[in-house]
C-alpha cells in the first residue's frame, strides 16, 4: 500500500488498505494511509471524516498521527463546510492532542496547522484566494504539477526534434506590470492565492519561487517551472533579454535549485492555449536571492537538496530515492529529456562510429524516393550488429520527414546525414539521396 502511494496509485492504495484490514480490522495504520489516500482523491466530506474517526477511535491517544488528523479534518472542513465553531474545535483538538505527544515528536510539524492558522489570522486581498498548503508528499501526483511538467518536457522534446530552434509568437500583454527595486513594504504571495481565471498584475505583492526543471530558451522568451513555498508549481515565462543571452541564461542563471522573488507578479491567460502562467517583462522585476540559498543537488522530482543518485543514462537528473527516479520517470516523463539528451550529445560522432561497421555494396534505392513518414529514433543493442558498445550512439531525429511505401522498407532510425532502415534482410545505410552506403545480412527475426 504504502508503495502504490508513492508511485501515485492511489485507488490501488485504497484496495491494499481494505484488503489488510480484511485481515486486521483494528490495523490502525492501514486507517490512517485510507484517510489520507481519501483526501488526495477528494473524496465526499463524509468519507474522509468517517475515515479520520476510525482511525482516532482505534490509534493509541499519544499516537505521532493523532494530531495531523485533527488538523486534516478541520482543514477539510474548512474548504466543504461554513461551520466556523466545528473547524475552530477540531483544530483545538488537535492543539490538545499535541501535548500528550512523546518529547521526541515536538515541536510538532503540520502543514494542515500552518494552514489553518494562517486562515486564522490573515486578513485577505479581494484579488486574493486563501488556500490550505498540502502535504509535502501528496503534491507529487497533483494533476496540475503532473500536466505542468509533461508540458515544459514535450516542449523540451519537440525543440530538439527540429533542426532550427523554434520561435516563439507573443502578443503585448494586456496590463503593464509595474517594477520596483526593493522587496520592503511588499506582501508575501503563493501561488495558490492567485486566481488563475483572470489576468492581473499583483501590485504590492512579492512572489518567491524555486526553479525546479531545466529551462527552456525560445526567443523571445525563457520558460521555466517554478515552485513556491507550499510546494505547488506553475509555467514561468521570462522576457525582456536578448537572443543572445538565452544559452547564458539557461546554463548559467535560471538553473535548478535557484531560489527568486517576483516582484508584483503578472498572472497572464495564454493567448493560444488558454493556459495560465507568471509572465515576467521586465528583469528587474526578479531578484535573485544569495547563491548560498541554492538547492543544491535538488532531487528532480520532490525537491529534495543533496540527492546522492544521479541518472545513469542523461547524467544529469538527481534522485533522492529510487521511488523517486520511478515517478519522475513514469510520471512526469523524464525519459523525454533523457533520451534527448542522449541524442544531443552522441549523435555527432554516429555516422562515422556506424559506417565503419558495416561491410557490403551499395545498391539505388528507386522504390525509397518516395518516403513520407516521421522516422523515430531506437536503441541498437551491442550483440545485434557484433560491435563494442563504445562505439554504438543513439541517432538523432529525422532532419526532415520521409515515408516508406507500403511493404518496401521498415524504417527504424535516422539523422541529418544518414537513414538507418531494415529491407530485404539487409540491414542499410542510406545517405540523404536515399541511396545504399552500406550494408549487412540482416536476419528478419533479430532486433535492433
Amino acid at each position: 500500500g504504502a508503495m502504490n502511494v508513492m508511485l501515485g496509485q492511489f485507488e490501488a492504495a485504497v484496495s491494499d488498505a481494505n484488503a489488510g484490514l480484511k485481515i486486521d480490522p483494528n490495523y490502525y495504520e492501514l486507517l490512517f494511509m485510507k484517510a489520507t489516500v481519501f483526501v488526495v482523491l477528494e473524496k465526499e466530506l463524509d468519507e474522509i471524516i468517517n475515515a479520520y474517526q476510525t482511525f482516532l477511535a482505534l490509534a493509541p491517544k499519544d499516537h505521532l498521527r493523532v494530531p495531523e488528523s485533527y488538523y486534516s479534518m478541520a482543514c477539510r472542513y474548512v474548504e466543504c463546510s461554513d461551520d466556523d465553531d466545528l473547524i475552530e474545535e477540531t483544530y483545538k483538538q488537535g492543539e490538545e492532542a499535541e501535548k500528550i505527544q512523546l518529547p521526541c515528536f515536538l515541536p510538532y510539524k503540520s502543514d494542515n496547522k500552518m494552514a489553518l492558522k494562517s486562515a486564522f489570522e490573515d486578513e485577505c486581498s479581494p484579488d486574493v484566494i486563501p488556500v490550505l498548503v498540502p502535504d509535502r508528499r501528496s503534491r507529487l501526483t497533483d494533476l496540475h504539477r503532473i500536466d505542468i511538467f509533461k508540458r515544459h518536457r514535450q516542449w523540451s522534446a519537440s525543440m530538439s526534434s527540429n533542426k532550427n530552434a523554434p520561435i516563439g509568437i507573443t502578443q503585448k500583454p494586456r496590463v503593464k506590470q509595474p517594477t520596483s527595486k526593493s522587496l520592503i513594504g511588499l506582501k508575501s504571495i503563493s501561488l495558490r492565492e492567485i486566481n488563475p481565471t483572470k489576468d492581473h498584475v499583483y501590485n504590492g505583492y512579492v512572489l518567491s519561487v524555486t526553479i525546479i526543471d531545466e529551462a527552456l530558451s525560445w526567443r523571445p522568451s525563457i520558460h521555466l517551472v517554478i515552485e513556491d513555498e507550499n510546494y505547488d508549481c506553475d509555467h514561468m515565462v521570462v522576457y525582456d533579454f536578448q537572443d543572445t543571452q538565452g544559452k547564458h541564461l539557461i546554463n548559467e542563471v535560471f538553473t535548478i535549485g535557484t531560489k527568486m522573488s517576483i516582484i508584483n507578479p503578472y498572472l497572464r491567460i495564454g493567448a493560444n492555449d488558454g493556459k495560465p502562467f507568471i509572465r515576467v517583462d521586465d528583469f528587474s522585476s526578479i531578484i535573485f536571492q544569495h547563491e548560498s540559498e541554492r538547492v543544491v543537488n535538488m532531487c528532480r522530482c520532490c525537491g529534495q537538496s543533496n540527492a546522492s543518485h544521479v541518472c545513469s543514462r542523461c547524467k544529469r537528473a538527481r534522485y533522492c530515492t529510487k521511488e523517486c527516479q520511478i515517478m519522475d520517470w513514469k510520471l512526469y516523463e523524464h525519459k523525454l529529456l533523457c533520451i534527448d539528451r542522449s541524442y544531443r550529445e552522441k549523435s555527432l560522432t554516429l555516422d562515422g562510429s556506424v559506417t565503419q561497421k558495416f561491410d557490403g555494396q551499395q545498391e539505388s534505392t528507386s522504390e525509397a524516393s518516395q518516403l513520407c513518414l516521421p522516422l523515430i529514433p531506437i536503441d541498437a543493442a551491442q550483440n545485434d550488429i557484433r560491435v563494442q558498445t563504445s562505439s554504438l550512439f543513439l541517432l538523432a531525429p529525422a532532419y526532415q520527414e520521409k515515408n516508406v511505401p507500403l511493404g518496401s522498407s521498415v524504417w527504424m532510425a535516422s539523422n541529418s546525414v544518414h537513414l538507418l532502415m531494415k529491407r530485404d534482410n539487409h540491414l542499410c545505410l542510406l545517405d540523404q539521396n536515399l541511396n545504399v552506403v552500406k550494408k549487412t545480412p540482416w536476419a528478419s527475426d533479430e532486433h535492433v
